[in-house]
């Protein structure tokens, strides 16, 4: 068997992280500038239908990972609660 430990990450864990980060960037992005997106022309107006757009397409994504987030989290906890009650 083969235990070595290599640097380089995984492919599907590489393309999880883009994927990950391309969902959050759009909402993230949209609420962080929509001030400054507020009376946009121009090129400015382009980037704000851009990211109005993904926000559109990929903020439900991000609301269901954030669930997903949360309840590994109540799991967690709920299984911790457990161990330490089973453990006393």
């Amino acid at each position: 068997m083969d235990m070595t430990v290599t640097s380089h990450a995984s492919p599907d864990l590489l393309v999880v992280g883009i994927f990950v980060a391309i969902v959050w960037v759009a909402p993230i992005g949209l609420f962080v500038l929509r001030r400054h997106l507020a009376g946009a022309r121009g090129a400015r107006l382009a980037a704000k239908i851009l990211l109005a757009g993904l926000t559109v397409v990929t903020a439900p994504l991000a609301a269901g990972m954030a669930l997903m987030v949360v309840s590994g989290v109540v799991e967690t906890v709920d299984l911790f609660g457990e161990l330490l009650r089973n453990a006393w």
